[in-house]
């Protein structure tokens, strides 16, 4: 509900991220519920216009930036021509946006330079031939 409502604003409202990182705190298990809907709005991200795209990616970003929801959620992603679309697209370089604001650049580098995080975003920064994966 907190997805919708916040994809229904005309601009994204910093409200509902803080209210789903309310959800996610650890005496929580709400978490699991925001990394399973984030697998399921990438799945069908197509089917959005473009601003309730961009409101349920900076809401997912910022979820993401204050480690609210586990970095895992990446591996849905998988960037090639057969599985990304252009909305899959955007919803990613939104979501990224908002995490390289939150967090700041020199440290969104060092998360992603760590083995465990490296691991779990092998599909969305593919480093051979885009047809494979």
């Amino acid at each position: 509900m907190v997805i919708e409502c916040c994809s229904q604003e005309r601009s994204y409202s910093t409200f509902y991220g803080l209210v789903g990182e309310r959800f996610c705190e650890p005496n929580c298990v709400r978490d699991e519920t925001f990394e399973k809907a984030f697998e399921t709005y990438y799945d069908t991200i197509h089917r959005y216009e473009t601003n309730r795209l961009r409101n349920i990616a900076r809401l997912f970003g910022h979820l993401l930036a204050n480690d609210a929801i586990s970095w895992a959620v990446f591996q849905v992603i998988k960037m090639n021509e057969d599985d990304t679309t252009s909305s899959s697209q955007i919803f990613v370089k939104i979501v990224m946006h908002k995490v390289t604001e939150s967090m700041g650049l020199p440290t969104l580098k060092e998360r992603f330079s760590e083995p465990e995080i490296k691991g779990l975003c092998t599909g969305m920064l593919p480093l051979d031939d885009p047809k494979k994966h």
